[in-house]
């Protein structure tokens, strides 16, 4: 064998035998390769992590005033229900849930807007109830099937619910108009030269 070729086989076995973390350190513009005999940790993505092998944070020691740490078995949260349909006792659709009336001051739900009839959103009618008109039902899905006590016929025949934005909208529409009159300004009134 002649001297050169067994200068580069040392050198190369020498490569070989440095894994290729360390490697990887040398290199420039490449990032560190995966040693695929390292420890499965290592392997994956922090975030992909199973709990036990992250870093644990510090943990709270008590609940801040207020604080709700677990949703309660008799409670129903807002993603449940908004976009939602609600159904008669019969089974058949009512409406779509729309939205959430919350008390300003913190005591409540006031009530649950559904729109009823219409196509698409076009024709809907709101109407808004009081909490004591809807059962929770789990559904076969395992999510809350909505009830109402009411009939699709009773709420079309309900008169609409109006939102602040609409009752202001409604105000602004209907609110008197100043009057010009030829010759003179606002009011009707004019002045001679």
């Amino acid at each position: 064998m002649k001297p050169r070729t067994a200068a580069s086989l040392s050198v190369l076995a020498l490569m070989l035998s440095v894994s290729p973390a360390a490697m990887a350190q040398t290199s420039t513009g490449t990032p560190p390769a995966t040693d695929q005999r390292s420890s499965p940790a290592a392997q994956v993505a922090p975030e992909k992590m199973p709990a036990e092998k992250v870093a644990p944070t510090a943990k709270a020691t008590a609940p801040a005033d207020g604080h709700i740490t677990a949703q309660e078995t008799n409670t129903v949260l807002g993603t449940d229900l908004i976009g939602k349909t609600a159904y008669g006792s019969d089974q058949k659709k009512i409406g779509t849930i729309n939205d959430i009336i919350l008390k300003q001051d913190g005591a409540g739900v006031e009530g649950v807007v559904v729109g009823v009839g219409g196509f698409l959103g076009l024709g809907e009618h709101n109407v808004a109830l009081k909490m004591d008109k809807f059962q929770f039902r789990p559904s076969e899905n395992g999510r809350v099937m909505v009830i109402l006590t009411s009939s699709k016929e009773e709420l079309q025949a309900t008169p609409a619910f109006k939102s602040k934005v609409d009752q202001e909208a409604e105000a602004a529409r209907n609110a008197p108009r100043p009057t010009t009159t030829p010759g003179g300004g606002a009011g009707g009134t004019s002045r001679a030269n």
